[in-house]
This record gives C-alpha cells, sequence and structure tokens, in this order.
C-alpha cells in the first residue's frame, strides 16, 4: 500500500499571508480614496466651467446685450432654466454628487468688475437687483429716434416687453436713467405712451440728460405682468444711444522727441509740443496760433513765435506745436481758447489749459571761485570752481590759467565744484571758468588777478669783474625781487677765489663792497632770497688784484 503524504499550511504561515494582505490595503486604500477624490474634484470643475460658459455665451447674445451691468460691482442673475431653454447648456446636465439633474433655479451670477465680466455659480447668499428667468416677463430695448444726443435734446426709445403679458404698469417714478455709470437725476420724463395685447410696445420721452456715455434705463420690478399671474423683476434696458455734453476734447500728448520728466530750454531753443483734439463726430477743426497764448510762470508770454501742422489721428486731429524766443522764467504752459473746434451736435471745444513739463530758463549759472585773486605774491594756489543755477549745471565746467584776461579757449574740464591749482610759475595769472545750465545757458567767469612768484630775486654787480690789474676795488650789490619782497637776513656774500664758497658776510641791498689788500684773481660771491623762499646765487665776473 503505497502511502501519500499530505502536508497544509502552517498557522504561521496563514498569519504572515493576513498580514501582508493588511499591509497592501494600508498602502493602497489612501491612494485609491485620493484618485476618487480627485476625480470628483475634476467633475466638479469641468460642470463649474460649462456653466460659466454658457453663461457668458448668453451674456453675448445680441438680444441680451441690454441688461449688461455697466455700473462697478453691479450684477445680474441668470437660471439654469433660462441657459437650458436658450441652447446654451445641455438639458441633462447633473449634480455629480446626487448623479441627479441639476435644479432649474440654480443661478449665475454676471457681475462689473473693472472693464471686464466676471461668471460665477451662485452659493445662494448672493442676490442681484436683476434676475433672468424665462418663467419671469420683462422689457427689452427696440430703438430710438436719435443715436447722439445732448442736454438740450430730447429722446424717445422704444422698448417692448416679452410675449404672455395681460398687462403693466410703467410710471415715470418706476424708470431711472443712466449715462454710462452716472444715474441722471434731473432728467425728465415727459411721456410714456404704451400699447399692445399679448406683448407690450412702451414709447418713453426723455429730456434733459446731462452726462455723457451710453444711455440706457433701469426698470423697477413689478412693471410687467405675465399671463400665469409672474411679475416682472427689475430690467436694466441699455440703448445704443450716445449722450455728449462735453463737446470736443483738447488733449496734451507730450513734447516731441523727448521722454523725460522734466526739461528746460531758453528763448533761443525752439520745443514742440503735441496735443489732440477727440471727438467722435468733429465737424470743424481748424486751431490757430492766434487762439493759443503761451504763459511762462503764469504770466502771457507776449514774444514766443508759434506755428502749427495738423494731421489726422483716430477720433480727430493731432497738432504740433513749435514755440520759439520763449521770455522769462518759470513753467512752461499753453492754453487753447474755447469755441474752436466744434462737432456735428454743435458743441463746441471749452478752454483747455496744460502743463507741458517744460521749465523756461533764460537765466545764466553764477560762477563763483572759493579763492578769488591774490593781493600779495605766492608760489602756488589752489581754488574750487562752483557753479549755481535755479534748475542745474551742465557738467563738465571748462576753465583754464591764463595770463591775458581776455583767452576764450579751454584745456581743461571737470564736474561742478573741481578744485584747481597753479604753482611753478611767476607773474600775473587769470581763472577763467565756463559753465552752462541745463537749458544751454552759458556764462563765462574771470577771476580777480593772482599774482605768483617761483623765480628768487635779480642780483647785479657793479662794476662786474676787471679787465686789468688793480690794487682795489669797489663794488656795489643791487638786488631787485620779483614782487614778493626781499629778505633782509638772506642776503651775504664772499670774496674767494672759488667760486663755489660758501658765503657767510651779511650785506644791505645797494651796498657797497671793497676788494683791497688782496692779490690773486678772486670772485664776488652773493645770495639773496624773497620773503616767499625763492633764492638766487650770483657770482661775479673775475676780478684781477
Amino acid at each position: 500500500m503505497i502511502r501519500k503524504n499530505k502536508k497544509g499550511f502552517t498557522l504561521v504561515e496563514v498569519l504572515g499571508v493576513i498580514v501582508v494582505l493588511l499591509l497592501l490595503m494600508l498602502i493602497t486604500t489612501p491612494i485609491v480614496v485620493n484618485y476618487l477624490k480627485g476625480a470628483h474634484k475634476d467633475a466638479k470643475k469641468v460642470q463649474e466651467y460649462s456653466l460659466k460658459e454658457a453663461a457668458k455665451s448668453w451674456m453675448s447674445a445680441k438680444e441680451n446685450i441690454s441688461l449688461m451691468p455697466v455700473v462697478e460691482n453691479d450684477c445680474i442673475e441668470v437660471t439654469l432654466r433660462e441657459l437650458k431653454q436658450g441652447g446654451y447648456i445641455d438639458n441633462d446636465i447633473k449634480d455629480p454628487d446626487t448623479k441627479e439633474l441639476l435644479d432649474d433655479d440654480i443661478t449665475l451670477i454676471i457681475r462689473k468688475t473693472g472693464n471686464d465680466l466676471t461668471y460665477e455659480v451662485s452659493d445662494g447668499n448672493q442676490v442681484c437687483n436683476v434676475l433672468v428667468d424665462s418663467t419671469y416677463p420683462r422689457w427689452s430695448y427696440v430703438s430710438s429716434n436719435k443715436t447722439q444726443i445732448t442736454k438740450n435734446d430730447t429722446i424717445v426709445i422704444k422698448i417692448k416687453s416679452t410675449p404672455g403679458v395681460k398687462s403693466h404698469d410703467l410710471t415715470n417714478d418706476k424708470i431711472i436713467v443712466q449715462a454710462g455709470a452716472d444715474v441722471i437725476t434731473d432728467a425728465v420724463i415727459n411721456n410714456i405712451s404704451c400699447n399692445g395685447i399679448d406683448q407690450i410696445t412702451c414709447e418713453i420721452t426723455i429730456s434733459n440728460i446731462d452726462k455723457e456715455g451710453k444711455l440706457n434705463i433701469i426698470i423697477d420690478k413689478d412693471t410687467l405682468t405675465s399671463n400665469e399671474n409672474i411679475k416682472s423683476r427689475v430690467t436694466p434696458v441699455l440703448t445704443d444711444v450716445i449722450v455728449d455734453n462735453n463737446g470736443p476734447r483738447i488733449t496734451y500728448v507730450g513734447r516731441e522727441n523727448n521722454n523725460s520728466s522734466l526739461i528746460y530750454t531758453k528763448s533761443t531753443n525752439t520745443v514742440v509740443v503735441i496735443f489732440d483734439t477727440l471727438d467722435s463726430n468733429i465737424s470743424t477743426d481748424n486751431i490757430q496760433t492766434s487762439g493759443i497764448d503761451v504763459y511762462v510762470n503764469g504770466v502771457v508770454n507776449n514774444n514766443v513765435t508759434k506755428s502749427l501742422t495738423r494731421t489726422s489721428v483716430d477720433g480727430g486731429y493731432r497738432y504740433r506745436l513749435s514755440l520759439g524766443n520763449i521770455t522769462g522764467n518759470g513753467a512752461l504752459t499753453v492754453k487753447v481758447k474755447k469755441d474752436q473746434v466744434s462737432d456735428t451736435l454743435g458743441l463746441k471745444n471749452k478752454e483747455t489749459v496744460f502743463n507741458t513739463g517744460i521749465t523756461v530758463d533764460n537765466t545764466m549759472p553764477e560762477i563763483t571761485f572759493s579763492v578769488d585773486g591774490q593781493s600779495s605774491y605766492t608760489r602756488e594756489i589752489s581754488t574750487v570752481i562752483n557753479a549755481t543755477d535755479l534748475n542745474g549745471i551742465k557738467n563738465p565746467i571748462e576753465y583754464t590759467w591764463s595770463t591775458d584776461s581776455s583767452k576764450t579757449t579751454y584745456d581743461k574740464s571737470g564736474d561742478n565744484g573741481v578744485t584747481t591749482s597753479l604753482n611753478n610759475v611767476t607773474g600775473e595769472y587769470y581763472l577763467i571758468a565756463r559753465a552752462c545750465d541745463l537749458a544751454g545757458n552759458c556764462a563765462r567767469k574771470v577771476s580777480n588777478v593772482f599774482k605768483f612768484s617761483n623765480v628768487g630775486p635779480s642780483i647785479s654787480f657793479t662794476p662786474n669783474g676787471n679787465s686789468g690789474y688793480k690794487n682795489n676795488e669797489t663794488v656795489r650789490i643791487s638786488v631787485t625781487s620779483g614782487g614778493a619782497g626781499l629778505d633782509s637776513g638772506s642776503l651775504k656774500y664772499k670774496i674767494s677765489t672759488s667760486t663755489t664758497a660758501s658765503v657767510s658776510n651779511e650785506y644791505t641791498n645797494n651796498s657797497d663792497i671793497k676788494l683791497d689788500k688782496i692779490s690773486g684773481t678772486y670772485y664776488l660771491i652773493a645770495e639773496a632770497c624773497d620773503t616767499l623762499g625763492n633764492c638766487t646765487r650770483k657770482v661775479s665776473n673775475a676780478f684781477s688784484m
């Protein structure tokens, strides 16, 4: 008999498998859960995106433009029901959580924010003045008798209701008139004339509209009642009428070929400023130089020369105004006089004054020297050149030292506040500097005289040597200083057979020195210094004794 060996799993092995399975569950469960959460979030994002895109398409539709919010932070609400009936979104859109069809009463909020419209799904807490829902009757714009008006005009606006209306209650106190973002409190509603059955058509006559921009009216709630006894909500009706009460505008553009925030000019320069005349319907635009005044520091400048050229730009014309011979000092402003440009409504431009950002400067800089001349002699001098001007100095400053005060060329330059020195020269010198301001006004300054002495005194002997032997000789020593004055203590002499002998005997200027009781060839040696320390040593010609 053959016995088969049947061997099963041990308890330890079974427990090991269970532990491994538990570990795998711990690792994979969060991954699966996070994946499912992510997929759910993605589904919510896709749904929200679809709703917003549907609201954008609905808002851009021609028949809905009149409902667009035009005042900052104003909003309207449109229901999902309205979007479905208009074919802007699928009818079977479902909630990712419940898998049920979304409630038709869900609303999308369309809000005016800056220059844009924002779209968001309402959380139920935000309520706009206007709710658009096909179950509610509402007004819409049809036409008007004018497309552009002023305060002096009267306009007739035609509006109509949605079909299925059994009655209306449109009165003056239920209409608000707006131009742009401004409510026109002084607008006068002269007449309201309505007719029609099932679909109401009304003509509203309005005058005294004293603001600017697109004209629209806001009609209060409960002015329409449908056949189902549903009353209308607040309805904005945006027209295609432009209100214009300012007439053509004069707008400063800037200065030609200059991007800096501030420039300077003087009377010999020509500056060009540019301005535009803007209006959507200009009929007459022919500004002349006689219609422009130029001011410097608030005072009209009658000396200025003016010339004008004109080119077309979008919405009007661009003028190039050239100005020359601008006298005075201060800010340059330009005034364009009123009533030179008119539009098709008969409105004319108002007086316009603009600051050009140009400073007129016809005053030369002032140049100063920290040391301006020297009445006494010196061996060297240092001085600082400073230039000042109300509107600033243009570097570098040019300068030169010269014995000729009329010199107009310069061999040195440096930034304002430069220090310059002069030495190793003798005589009378002038410091000549030239500085210019930012407008181009230039000044030249000549200093007082500077006196320099860098050469020792002049020594002469009388007589200066002899041609034959003598038993005695009287020699006069004369000393002339360069202007700094002699140092009397420095006057010394020596009679010696050597020309290199040191001097030790004192003498006075123009004194006589006696040569006697000596035989051979001798020399008279003299030294003298001025008060600045410039010294001279002089050796005479030979004396034969």
